[in-house]
């Protein structure tokens, strides 16, 4: 019997919460006037594995449009906590620790995984994250597939500051897991190559929204 995927596609929310993982972000400047971000910047971002390879032309120029619309921000400070975003992630679903993850992610997102480790309860199957999740876990890529400068909800936007934006990450990691058949103990090895995007939603500039992971796919 094979897990169930863990990919997850489920509807975005929006509402604020906060992603300590990712409070490492630095943005470039206030949020009244944010610096524009220029071809060169772009190019550097490129250059650097930051923005997603596998876009094709017309997605690149499409995604250069909206992040000049954005403006400039830490881009690989904010990769840099996806990365661990993913992992915390990851933990927290195999180990069905769910109200420490409800502050992670959307309710959307949360019902999402409940409803996954609940099919694999009612197959019997589980796999235990364990202490070496970094070692079954092994993230090789992190990069920045889309991104869309958002208008606050009315009744949020008085309370938060600056620009709210949605970047989505596309993922590759390397994923190993020992499978456990309950009813039997034994344990089967499964390793693939896993790939998945996470749309983060947040604020760029001190003072704004926090950050909340809203879309799996």
């Amino acid at each position: 019997r094979e897990p169930v995927p863990m990919a997850l596609r489920v509807a975005a929310a929006r509402l604020p919460a906060s992603l300590p993982r990712l409070r490492g972000l630095r943005p470039s400047s206030g949020p009244a006037a944010p610096e524009p971000l220029t071809a060169a910047d772009l190019r550097a971002w490129r250059d650097a594995g930051l923005l997603d390879p596998s876009l094709g032309w017309l997605r690149s120029i499409a995604l250069d449009l909206r992040l000049r619309a954005i403006g400039r921000f830490d881009l690989e400070g904010f990769l840099r906590g996806s990365r661990g975003a993913y992992l915390a992630v990851q933990r927290l679903m195999y180990e069905r620790r769910f109200d420490d993850l409800a502050p992670l992610v959307s309710p959307a997102v949360l019902q999402a995984v409940r409803t996954t480790m609940d099919e694999l309860a009612e197959q019997q199957l589980r796999i235990p994250a364990g202490d070496a999740l970094e070692d079954s876990v092994v993230v090789r890529e992190a990069s920045l597939c889309d991104a869309h400068l958002l208008e606050a909800d009315p009744e949020v936007a008085e309370a938060h500051e600056g620009r709210l934006v949605q970047l989505h990450v596309r993922f590759v990691a390397d994923e190993s897991w020992a499978v456990r058949d309950e009813a039997s103990g034994e344990e089967t090895p499964r390793a693939h190559v896993q790939r998945s995007t996470m749309a983060f939603r947040g604020g760029l500039d001190p003072g704004g929204e926090a950050w909340r992971i809203v879309d799996i796919y």
